[in-house]
């Protein structure tokens, strides 16, 4: 990654420069007055050149603006196709690979407690093993966020090779179903708080989640 950024100095600035015997050059700057960084710097990544995400848009994920075209209307069924469709549309292109809700089947046995109901954009697992980390989420009734699927061990389902990272929100549906909103990345560390709060601010706009 590189990064530039405007200096400006009010005030006055010395420089000193010393040369060693071996030929290696070093300086050191002071300054007397004022210094400014004009913010925020530009900033080029070079996953942008394969394909990837910029960070800077990692943090710009626009749930409030995905919430605004939600209702809790409907069934839960069409709300969960609504809400992974609103979610797709905005984050696709922000380091998002795949979103999709589990539902839990209690009558199945563990190792295919969790059916895929509906995602985007392409197949996933289905059933899948509770001991995962869909499982995780929804026997702990809190959001999991996974910076690195590699250090599950074999607590990872492995869908799409190329994913390194997830996020997974339990969802509480007012009638009777429980299951997981799962959102994948093909980058390292993609989600965070902030993408946990705004994830469960859109499953309650939805009416999938209990306030």
């Amino acid at each position: 990654m590189s990064a530039s950024a405007s200096v400006s100095v009010s005030g006055s600035a010395s420089v000193s420069v010393s040369v060693s015997a071996s030929g290696s050059v070093s300086a050191s700057v002071s300054v007397s007055g004022s210094v400014s960084v004009s913010s925020p710097a530009s900033v080029s990544v070079s996953a942008m050149a394969r394909g990837g995400y910029d960070p800077g848009m990692l943090r710009a994920r626009p749930y409030d603006d995905i919430a605004a075209t939600l209702t809790a209307r409907g069934t839960s069924a069409e709300r969960r196709r609504a809400v992974v469709d609103a979610l797709w549309a905005a984050l696709h292109d922000r380091g998002v690979s795949w979103v999709g809700f589990y539902l839990e089947r209690p009558e199945e046995p563990d190792d295919r407690r969790l059916v895929l109901e509906v995602c985007r954009d392409r197949p996933a697992c289905s059933p899948i093993g509770s001991h995962g980390a869909c499982g995780r989420a929804l026997r702990s009734g809190r959001t999991l966020i996974v910076d690195d699927v590699t250090e599950l061990g074999d607590g990872y389902i492995a869908c799409d090779p190329r994913d390194r990272s997830e996020i997974v929100v339990p969802l509480i549906d007012p009638g009777t179903e429980r299951g997981v909103l799962d959102l994948d990345s093909h980058e390292l560390a993609a989600f965070d708080e902030s993408d946990a709060h705004g994830l469960q601010r859109v499953l309650r706009v939805a009416g999938l989640l209990a306030e």
